[in-house]
This record gives structure tokens, C-alpha cells and sequence, in this order.
């Protein structure tokens, strides 16, 4: 937790990694499963290699 922020760092099964912004106060255990959704225009996307973001 940052305040009143908390990051989620999760994988999918299929490799790709996230980092969830999120308001939650619950701390979740490693391995938890989790679902989630967001709004398009609210998403940022990072190239894996250079960093940069795409949008």
C-alpha cells in the first residue's frame, strides 16, 4: 500500500504480467486468483523490451 493506493502485480496463465492500481484495503495472499476489469480509456500499455508506453 501507498497510501490510499495498493498495486496488484499479477500473471495471467498465459504469461502476461500486470500491474493493477487499485483502491482496495484488503491485502491479498501471493497466489490469490483474482478477476479484473477496467475501462479502455483509462488503460496504459508498455512495450515488455523498451518500456516505453504505447498508449
Amino acid at each position: 500500500h501507498l497510501g490510499g493506493v495498493c498495486y496488484l502485480y499479477l500473471s495471467t496463465p498465459t504469461g502476461e504480467r500486470l500491474v493493477v492500481e487499485t483502491r482496495a484495503e484488503e491485502i491479498l495472499p501471493v497466489g490469490t486468483e483474482v478477476s479484473v476489469s477496467f475501462e479502455d480509456k483509462k488503460a496504459l500499455f508498455f512495450d515488455v523490451i523498451t518500456e516505453q508506453r504505447l498508449r
